[in-house]
């Protein structure tokens, strides 16, 4: 597991354990959860797939939101997987599982929209889209090459968090984050949540790294920060403030090399950010007016902007959902955990990150926390105005399509940044405790309750109608 690369120290047997320990579950979960099972995974699957066979803008047919020709096979194992979405009732049976289990690649191909993920510079689907791949041209099952693609996510999210840990260290209340449910369940699918949060705390990690010049700052880091900065905004827009963190390295070191990471990454994402909004076709949302003419006016109307904002987040019910559901309401959010569950999580982080505020700091980059917070709370700010300008209806009271989970990201970033990891010897070992209870209540709270879902009952009838193509 250690990378031969300048600049990383060796990876100490506690970080080793767990990265055995979150492999060995991450593997259980992948078994255990059923694909289709987060929210829009069919259409990062077939983003994915389109990715695999080099498709970056999407077609977009009149009358039809932007996609692109699908293996019909594929459409099937998805379109048949995703019917027990909202139904709890309904339980795979085994000849359910059978059928899937033999869904092979037709070579016969079907248009399939993919909607506002269309907008999304595929490479943060890499992993999943090799997996495909391997899969497809090794004439594997669909289920197969489904299941590939899952691994190949996992272990590249446990790769960028690896290497952003001993890029720097990562702070108590970051690996509480990490061990969310929500944040587990969404590493384990085959959507880009996983892959997203993890190559946040990897641009933080680096960010934090540069900033300290105390810390050596080898050349791969401003490319891979570059590049992953990339990767990241052009996947996820409301990241785009993120883009500020080689312009600041490059300030705080006087390096060239980093300045011109920060031109090209911004110059390259604010193309394709140009181009997805041009050539996106989503018809999902029927509105009078264009994405860009929305956007034109809440940013040339700002108190409209806030006001819309100011009314979404003193609304008590959508208070309610975004605390949940960015901790975990799981499935397509139809599994909400246990009420003492939300008030322990966030009692556990907001207790580590106090710890870690009023401790020595001495690790702590000089300016960094500002502007991670600065770049945390700007990405948050994003959300809003993404959803309000693509999704929202014209007429609408509050912001509409936001989820908790959203939020992951730039709390990564936010806590990273604020709350490194900081004291020695005995006063770590308090907050690793924690952290230890913490992961243990809650594979004890969603590990029963994923099992009892997604069950597999005896059968030799399926009671899904694996026929359905679109």
């Amino acid at each position: 597991m250690n990378l031969t690369l300048p600049g990383l120290p060796p990876l100490s047997i506690t970080a080793r354990i767990t990265t055995l320990l979150a492999l060995i579950v991450g593997l259980f979960l992948i078994h255990l959860i059923p694909p289709m099972q987060s929210p829009d995974e069919g259409a990062h699957l077939l983003r994915a797939y389109l990715w695999s066979h080099g498709k970056v803008i999407m077609d977009a047919p009149p009358g039809k939101v932007s996609g692109g020709a699908t293996d019909v096979g594929l459409i099937r194992y998805a379109q048949g997987n995703s019917q027990i979405t909202y139904h709890p009732d309904i339980k795979r049976t085994q000849a359910d599982q059978d059928t899937a289990n033999h869904l092979a690649w037709q070579d016969n191909y079907a248009f399939v929209g993919v909607g506002g993920i269309a907008s999304y510079f595929p490479a943060i689907y890499t992993p999943q889209a090799a997996g495909l791949f391997v899969g497809e041209h090794l004439r594997l099952s669909i289920a197969t090459s489904y299941w590939l693609a899952r691994l190949f996510a996992m272990l590249a999210v446990i790769g960028l968090v690896l290497l952003a840990h001993r890029i720097h260290p990562l702070g108590w209340p970051t690996l509480v984050l990490l061990a969310m449910p929500m944040s587990v369940f969404q590493a384990a699918m085959a959507t880009q949540d996983g892959i997203a949060d993890a190559l946040t705390l990897l641009c933080a990690c680096l960010f934090l790294r540069g900033m300290d010049k105390a810390s050596t700052y080898p050349r791969w880091m401003s490319v891979a920060l570059g590049l992953g900065l990339f990767v990241l905004a052009s996947a996820k827009p409301n990241m785009l403030p993120l883009l500020i963190f080689p312009l600041a390295i490059g300030w705080r070191r006087g390096s060239k090399a980093d300045y011109l990471a920060f031109a090209l990454a911004m110059a390259v994402t604010l193309a394709w950010t140009a181009i997805a909004m041009k050539t996106t076709v989503d018809l999902r949302v029927v509105r009078p007016h264009s994405t860009g003419y929305y956007l034109t006016h809440y940013l040339t109307h700002p108190l409209d902007f806030a006001h819309k904002v100011s009314t979404t987040l003193t609304d008590s019910t959508t208070q309610r959902f975004y605390l949940r559901s960015f901790v975990g309401i799981l499935g397509w959010l139809e599994m909400p955990l246990p009420t003492a569950f939300y008030w322990f999580t966030y009692g556990v982080l907001l207790s580590l990150t106090a710890c870690a505020l009023v401790g020595h700091g001495g690790d702590r980059p000089k300016m960094a926390p500002a502007i991670g917070a600065l770049a945390a709370s700007g990405a948050m700010l994003l959300i809003f105005l993404g959803l309000l300008v693509s999704w929202t209806p014209e007429q609408a009271a509050l912001i509409d399509g936001i989820q908790g989970r959203y939020f992951i990201a730039p709390t990564l970033l936010l806590v990273q940044a604020l709350a490194p990891r900081s004291g020695e010897g005995r006063w770590a070992r308090l907050p690793f405790g924690v952290v230890c209870c913490y992961v243990a209540a809650a594979a004890w709270v969603m590990l029963p309750m994923l099992a009892a879902r997604y069950q597999i009952v005896p059968g030799t009838t399926p009671v899904l109608n694996w026929n359905v193509a679109q």
